[in-house]
């Protein structure tokens, strides 16, 4: 009888345990001269989701992956990814539509995937586009 019972008190305290862990780190484009110290006048609106295969965050339609600042990470979230600021505090969920802009220091006449991203908004209700054509 002990034995079952402490059988199922651990079963217990290792699922509660496992549903608060997240999950493992996932790759994610970074450039390390950069800082997420704010924002260029121009924005885009995107969809990002997760590759499926390294669950890095990249644009919706186009694959492209999102350059991140300095000290961004980014972790497994169930089947999508989380991406956390050098704070630990997370920034874009996947799959969502988000609004970006570049770091001053990112060439923000080049493509998005070439910005370093310098703020990034959940903006579910926006259109997409913008950016630079």
């Amino acid at each position: 009888m002990k034995r079952r019972i402490a059988t199922t008190l651990a079963l217990a305290l290792c699922l509660l345990g496992c549903g608060q862990t997240k999950g493992g780190h996932v790759p994610l484009v970074t450039d390390e001269t950069h800082e997420a110290d704010g924002c260029w006048l121009l924005h885009v609106v995107v969809d990002v989701v997760a590759d499926p295969t390294s669950g890095t965050p990249t644009l919706k339609g186009s694959g492209a992956e999102l350059k991140w600042p300095r000290g961004f990470t980014a972790r497994r979230a169930g089947t999508e990814t989380e991406v956390l600021n050098a704070q630990g505090t997370v920034v874009l969920t996947t799959p969502g539509r988000y609004w970006m802009c570049p770091t001053p220091q990112s060439d923000y006449s080049r493509p998005l995937s070439d910005w370093v991203l310098g703020e990034v908004r959940l903006c579910a209700d926006c259109e997409l586009g913008g950016g630079p054509d």
